[in-house]
């Protein structure tokens, strides 16, 4: 009697275990899909201090060249240290050199009237 009691309660403890590690499993796939698959360049998330938002921010190059996407499919034009990237120009054509993946910079918007972002303009912070 008393082995079968130590034989279901190791049963019921690798069963308990297993079902916590897929969990964990489950949760870090999910995190993973979310980072993948839902991410935007056009989406930035900030804090905001009351109602007021502030209009500069300060990216990584390497940030700086991934928002170079929505430039291609045409949702604002941007300039980084004064070269300009038009809107619906392909980067892969443009002279991407200008943007040094390892610095950083800080970008100021351009709004339209509902709230649209027309221009970003990315300086290197010295």
């Amino acid at each position: 009697m008393i082995e079968w009691s130590v034989a279901i309660a190791l049963f019921m403890g690798a069963s308990w275990f297993s079902f916590q590690m897929q969990s964990e499993i489950d949760a870090g796939l999910e995190a993973a899909n979310k980072m993948a698959q839902e991410q935007n360049s056009a989406i930035t998330t900030f804090e905001m201090s009351g109602s007021v938002m502030k209009d500069t921010f300060t990216y990584q190059g390497s940030e700086v060249l991934f928002m170079l996407r929505q430039v291609e499919k045409g949702e604002y034009e941007m300039s980084v240290d004064d070269v300009v990237f038009s809107s619906g120009i392909n980067p892969e054509i443009s002279d991407i050199s200008v943007i040094d993946v390892d610095a950083t910079y800080e970008a100021r918007y351009t709004y339209t009237t509902d709230g649209r972002i027309v221009r970003i303009q990315q300086f290197k912070v010295r």
